[in-house]
């Protein structure tokens, strides 16, 4: 066939595909004919005998694998080359080409594909086709050369008349026929009288139904004698399935018979051995092909001798890089025993250890491979590497010294832990040494001493307390225990060391004696019960303060000591703190064993072991008797202080207040004035109203009478004095007023009040300190009241806020005063704000004054600073006030300030009083 002449058939579902590639072939010069599905491929496969078949894999009804296995079955196409095509990712990896080459297919095209990928496709596989013709011309003079030089003996006959129609030399010698004498003899006279007509009519038929038949025949030679040989007969068949001739080959087996037995023996002993061998054995020649392969290389590596016999074993890869494994086998000799991670065949990974020798057989090179499975002695090192791993780990990780030493006492295994004690940084630095090489000579005497007495008497050392000192320094105290280490025999070949670090221990002993001999030396009380208050320890003071002695108290409940003068509230609040898991401080009037009643400040607080579960509870107390008694007295004069500080207060407004009340006393006393006059000037006509006669008959005329009132009237000025009088007495009761105001609001603001907080309005007290203190800022100021009225009362000392707010008030008149001057033309301005902000009430007092420097402003609440001259200011009213409403109320104080243009202070107090431990 010539490129270009040459017939194509082209089997695709998709008719445009269809048409694009028969356009690009028949361009290239090829004949093009389709079909659109596998049936009709098929039919004109057979009809057309096409020298090429391009066919697609996914069709509807039988698909590209389907036609191709029908094709290969059908004897007139079987022949015809295939290329299949598929545009399926999944078809076109190593999976799908390997099924498709299974079928039969000589090629596989992946869409899409570009036309130049088509032709050359085409044109390679044509081309092969073509160059396999003219090898099978060449093959048949080889094979007839072949025949010619064969040793065994061919001989074709005819059918069905079985007459001779070709007879190779070596049968001719055989059998005596020389030339074409064989011409004149049938096929059955190649065999000696032994094989019945029967029989070989038998064997005709094993030929016709199989092709061939194959085993041993004995033939007759020139004289007769039979000779025993290895038969083959084969049969040719035409289109029509008719045999054509029969070809015959006999090998003769006279010398092999000799040999096979000998080889018969020897290679059952071989097999036997081989075969109960558990190591893999394969005999290979010097191209790789397996000769021979036992059962144990079969299990080893997953093929079986079937399969490999006479074919080099390409499936069996190495894991790692997918090579072939006995691809090199003289680089692998080379290398010796290797141990490999082999990929096998039915997907399995194996770990072996290989073996290939070099041998000589019969003049030619082989190779001997040994192959034994360690995939579980690899696993079973790989595991007990994991288990070292692990237990060095654990070792590693122990918080004990753990060491190992060896029967001359050196170190052969130290763990983290013992090198630390040991000042080193790795095994390394103490491997091989002794306790002389690594600690003081006093300290490495002892160790050895008892490192002798465990290795040489096997006698072990238990608990051993022993202070380790290293080369840096280091100290450590261990508790050391030290067992002889045996080998499997028993003897005593070193010994195994494990320390507990008890310096903590130690130390906390220490610590536990003294704070024992402090407790018992302490000038506090000190009681310790269990979880169900029991008494288990009281130390000396207590008994000293008490009168109980420890045996006395032991086991009781601390309510012995109750005086039954506290409120019940102050026990139920300690028992609900302790059992909150808190501490309880507080105050307790508490009985002596004599009876005599004490005070004691308390701190109760509960033990908890490592779960956070409450064991003990531990009591610290104090007598306080007498400084409660101080307290009091303390108290005492502190209230009489604050009162005298007040009155001082009041003092220093006195002429102010003085000033308020004399003002509307003077327009009192003047309005009195006013009315005594004009009760005289009525008086007089009062008197003539009353001497007018009862009945007007018997006095003078009714019109003398009117006139003489009218004159008393204008001497009197009665329409004067009715118009001046109600003024005068509303003047007179409005001024009142005002002193009673004034004298109401020194009456409380100098009132010494109580010791405890109470509910007080806020808004009321301002507006009392406002009255109190109106002499002081009046001049210079206007004030403003901006009070909420729905402001609650708020629990506070009433008399100690006055206090504060008065000298805020004061403070502010003063700094809008020295802003201002002496004498100002207009005034400033004080505002005083009230309102609610929970959980607060704030109070808000702002002026206009000059302001608080900066450089002072971190100042102004320290006792006795002041910026004014001597004698203007005690540097107190600030810092009054912060512990007015700091200190005492728990509350805060903040102030914002403008140099020039006025400071606001801003107080806040807790709408609810601080809890407070009452006792």
């Amino acid at each position: 066939m010539v490129e270009g002449r040459g017939s194509i058939l082209v089997v695709d579902d998709d008719p445009g595909l269809r048409t694009v590639i028969r356009r690009i072939l028949t361009r290239a010069g090829w004949q093009v004919s389709d079909a659109g599905d596998a049936e009709a491929g098929l039919r004109l496969a057979v009809e057309q005998s096409p020298d090429l078949i391009l066919c697609d894999v996914q069709m509807p009804g039988q698909d590209g694998f389907a036609f191709l296995s029908e094709l290969r079955q059908h004897p007139t196409a079987a022949h015809v080359p295939v290329i299949l095509m598929t545009g399926d990712e999944s078809l076109a990896g190593l999976n799908g080409q390997r099924q498709a080459m299974d079928l039969g297919a000589d090629d596989f095209l992946t869409k899409p594909f570009s036309a130049e990928r088509l032709v050359q496709a085409v044109r390679t596989r044509l081309a092969r086709q073509q160059g396999q013709r003219r090898c099978f011309a060449a093959h048949e003079q080889r094979w007839r050369a072949i025949l010619e030089a064969a040793n065994d003996v061919i001989a074709l006959a005819e059918a069905p008349t079985l007459r001779l129609a070709y007879l190779n030399p070596a049968g001719q010698i055989l059998f005596g026929w020389p030339g074409d004498s064989h011409a004149q003899h049938r096929l059955p006279e190649l065999f000696s009288a032994e094989l019945s007509q029967s029989l070989f009519a038998e064997i005709l038929t094993v030929v016709a139904s199989q092709g061939q038949w194959r085993g041993r025949l004995s033939l007759r030679d020139a004289e007769g004698r039979p000779v025993p040989a290895a038969a083959t007969l084969l049969a040719h068949h035409s289109e029509t399935c008719q045999a054509t001739f029969y070809a015959f080959i006999g090998h003769d087996l006279r010398d092999q018979v000799r040999v096979e037995q000998a080889l018969r023996e020897s290679e059952a002993r071989f097999r036997a051995i081989a075969t109960a061998a558990s190591d893999g054995i394969v005999l290979l020649d010097a191209d790789g092909r397996v000769l021979f392969w036992n059962p144990a290389a079969e299990r080893i590596l997953g093929c079986t001798a079937a399969d490999l016999l006479g074919r080099r074993p390409t499936q069996i890869v190495r894991a790692d890089n997918g090579q072939p494994v006995f691809d090199a086998v003289a680089a692998c000799a080379r290398h010796g025993p290797q141990e490999l991670v082999v990929q096998c065949p039915d997907a399995r990974k194996a770990e072996i250890e290989l073996r290939l020798s070099r041998v000589e057989l019969e003049g030619r090179s082989h190779w001997v491979g040994i192959i034994r499975d360690i995939t579980r002695q690899q696993a079973l090192t790989r595991q007990l590497q994991q288990e070292r791993i692990l237990l060095r780990t654990i070792i590693d990780a122990l918080p004990y010294n753990v060491y190992v030493k060896d029967r001359l006492a050196r170190k052969t295994l130290a763990n983290k832990a013992d090198l630390k004690a040991l000042g080193a940084t790795s095994e390394a630095e103490v491997l091989g040494k002794t306790d002389y090489d690594l600690l003081p000579r006093r300290i490495a005497a002892a160790c050895y001493a008892d490192d002798m007495r465990v290795i040489l008497h096997g006698e072990p050392v238990i608990n051993r307390q022993e202070l380790i000192v290293n080369s840096a320094g280091g100290q450590q105290w261990l508790e050391t225990t030290k067992l002889p280490l045996r080998d499997e025999q028993g003897n005593i070949i070193g010994l195994v060391g494990i320390g507990r670090d008890i310096t903590a221990r130690r130390e906390t002993e220490a610590r536990l004696r003294m704070l024992s001999q402090a407790i018992e030396q302490s000038p506090a009380s000190v009681v310790i019960t269990d979880a169900e208050a029991r008494i288990e320890y009281v130390n000396p003071r207590f008994t000293e303060l008490t009168g109980y002695t420890l045996d006395e108290v032991r086991g009781q409940n601390p309510r012995i000591l109750k005086s039954g003068k506290m409120d019940p509230a102050v026990y139920r609040n300690l028992w609900e703190t302790l059992a909150r898991g808190e501490t309880w401080r507080g105050e307790l009037l508490n009985r002596r064993k004599n009876g005599e009643l004490y005070w004691e400040q308390a701190v109760i607080a509960p033990i908890k072991d490592e779960q956070g579960r409450v064991t003990h509870y531990l009591a610290m107390k104090e007598d306080i008797t007498e400084l409660r008694r101080a307290r009091e007295e303390r108290d005492r004069m502190e209230i009489q202080l604050r009162q005298a500080q007040k009155l001082e207060a009041i003092g220093q407004l006195a002429a102010g207040i003085a000033h308020e009340i004399n003002t509307p006393m003077q327009y009192v006393g003047d309005n009195m004035r006013f009315l005594q006059d004009s009760f005289q000037q009525l008086a007089g006509l009062l008197r003539q109203i009353h001497a007018l006669p009862e009945d007007s008959e018997s006095g003078p005329p009714c019109e003398a009478v009117l006139a003489q009132l009218r004159q008393g009237a204008r001497e009197a000025d009665l329409d004067y004095l009715l118009e001046e009088i109600p003024k005068a007495i509303e003047q007179t009761l409005q001024g009142v007023a005002r002193v009673t105001k004034i004298v109401r609001a020194m009456k409380e603001f100098s009132h010494p009040g109580t010791a405890e907080k109470t509910p007080t309005d806020l808004n009321h007290a301002i507006e009392t300190t406002v009255t109190v203190s109106r002499n002081e800022w009046k001049y210079v100021a206007d004030l403003e009241l901006d009070l909420d009225p729905k402001l609650p009362l708020v629990p506070c000392l009433p008399g100690e806020f006055n206090q504060a707010i008065l000298n805020l008030i004061v403070n502010a008149a003063q700094a809008i005063a020295e802003r201002v001057g002496a004498h100002p033309t207009t005034k400033g301005r004080i505002t005083i704000q009230t309102r609610r902000a929970d959980p607060w009430v704030e109070i808000r007092i702002s002026d206009t004054g000059c302001g608080i420097p900066e450089a002072i402003r971190h100042r102004i609440f320290e006792p006795f600073f002041t910026t004014k001259s001597v004698g203007k200011g005690s540097g107190q009213g600030l810092p009054i006030v912060r512990n007015v409403i700091v200190d005492k109320h728990g509350g805060t104080i903040d102030f914002e300030s403008q140099v020039g243009q006025g400071t606001t202070f801003t107080l806040r107090l807790p709408l609810q009083a601080p809890s407070v431990q009452k006792p």
